[in-house]
């Protein structure tokens, strides 16, 4: 702030009239004040952005912009310009541009978080399986054997015969040989 204050006051005072000892030229031309006054102005608001936001790029837009545009009207004042003035606008000027320069070359960047992205997942396209269709034959179960009947033996006097489960397919669900009704 004190930094403003000083190239204010040096735009300030030469565009008055006055004092004791009578100036040597002109004072600033009123087109010339006005344009140094807002592009004081503007390095004011750029300075504040760059410090109190941490933000370097304002300070690039003052080191790139505003003081090559003062230093542009600065050398552009007319020759009767009092020299007590030119060199007061000057000096002030250039001081301002060394305090700013010093004070942005400490404005670091604010820290941010960086952005959260996730990261890119690939997706795979899910397959579905192509029906086909199997015709399966069930299998056949095997045959039972049935028992063979000892053709020399009738009365059962040979070796019993295998017990056939009377619900098996093929059984007629009949009796079972060898086992009649007579005692």
């Amino acid at each position: 702030m004190i930094v403003l204050a000083l190239a204010g006051a040096a735009v300030a005072v030469p565009a008055g009239c006055g004092g004791s000892d009578e100036p040597e030229g002109t004072g600033l031309p009123q087109d010339t004040a006005s344009e140094l006054e807002r592009r004081l102005d503007e390095i004011e608001r750029r300075y504040r952005v760059a410090v109190d936001d941490s933000e370097p790029g304002a300070c690039a837009d003052i080191e790139n912009d505003s003081i090559p545009a003062v230093n542009e009207l600065v050398d552009g004042l007319p020759q009767d310009v009092d020299p007590d003035i030119r060199q007061a606008v000057e000096e002030s000027f250039s001081r301002l541009e060394e305090l700013t320069r010093a004070d942005c070359a400490e404005v670091e960047p604010a820290e941010t978080e960086p952005e959260t992205v996730p990261a890119p997942t690939e997706t795979i396209p899910e397959t579905t399986p192509e029906e086909t269709t199997t015709e399966t034959t069930p299998e056949k179960p095997p045959k039972e054997e049935k028992p063979k009947k000892d053709k020399g033996d009738e009365k059962g006097g040979g070796a019993e015969p295998t017990p056939v489960d009377p619900t098996a397919p093929g059984q007629g669900g009949g009796a079972l040989p060898g086992a009649g009704g007579e005692g």
